[in-house]
């Protein structure tokens, strides 16, 4: 991509550790709608001010891998918007007039799209769900184990992730959508329960070695700024931080 190169909006749709070196690509491009897409627990402050209101936040709904060098995706059918829909919104900066632009965009090209007014507690959200599983995905991807859970492991993941909401209410942040809100509330042993049953699918174990096969130094990424924020706020992370203590580990 060159300044020269035309765009009504610009999606970024890279893992967070790589965002950094397009940073320069971005600023001198003329296009006032970038939009970043992808997993983040905390929000760099530099981004925003170095692409000021054109920068947005997003979320796209949607399953891919990378395979021979292709990425190959499939975008979540419209009769599962209940799980999650393709989110676009701004942080505590931002142009909500840019977000609903790239929203408009979205929903032309028959990408179902929904605006969010506060994406730092919806991307905070997303990690704390996220996260604990593709710990244990990844350890079992790393050892060629399948991707089944045990009930052990499942329940871990389950109090990890209560753990990682406890952070996002700690610095403030919402626990959203409304499924989010939902998973943060009900007993552990409910997760725990729906994780074990759902590892057990031929599409959960599919999605997460596609995931954790080249998402490694995001998900250490996004560990290492829960454990920050945790230790800022004295929130308690010890089911996180034994399912991610093999992650942060070199790989032979």
């Amino acid at each position: 991509m060159t300044p020269e190169t035309p765009a009504d909006a610009i999606l970024v749709m890279v893992q967070r550790p790589q965002i950094d070196e397009l940073i320069p690509s971005l600023i001198s491009h003329p296009c006032q709608r970038i939009c970043f897409l992808f997993n983040c627990s905390e929000i760099d402050p530099a981004w925003q001010a170095a692409l000021g209101d054109r920068l947005v936040w997003g979320f796209p709904s949607a399953l891919g891998g990378t395979k021979d060098g292709i990425v190959n995706y499939v975008l979540l059918p419209r009769y599962l918007r209940f799980l999650q829909v393709t989110t676009v919104g701004v942080d505590r900066s931002g142009s909500a007039d840019t977000a609903r632009e790239i929203v408009g965009l979205l929903n032309q090209s028959g990408i179902a799209t929904v605006f969010h007014p506060d994406m730092r507690s919806w991307l905070m959200s997303h990690t704390a769900l996220m996260l604990p599983g593709m710990a244990v995905g990844e350890r079992k991807f790393r050892s060629g184990e399948r991707q089944t859970m045990s009930f052990r492991e499942s329940r871990a993941v389950a109090k990890a992730q209560k753990e990682c909401f406890a952070v996002s209410r700690a610095v403030g942040a919402s626990i959203t959508p409304l499924n989010m809100k939902f998973v943060s509330i009900v007993p552990s042993v409910v997760v725990a329960c729906t994780f074990w049953l759902l590892s057990r699918t031929t599409p959960y174990g599919r999605s997460m070695t596609d995931h954790v096969d080249h998402g490694r130094g995001e998900m250490m990424t996004m560990y290492a700024g829960i454990r920050s924020q945790a230790d800022q706020h004295s929130v308690s992370t010890e089911a996180l931080d034994e399912l991610c203590e093999e992650l942060m580990e070199p790989v032979a």
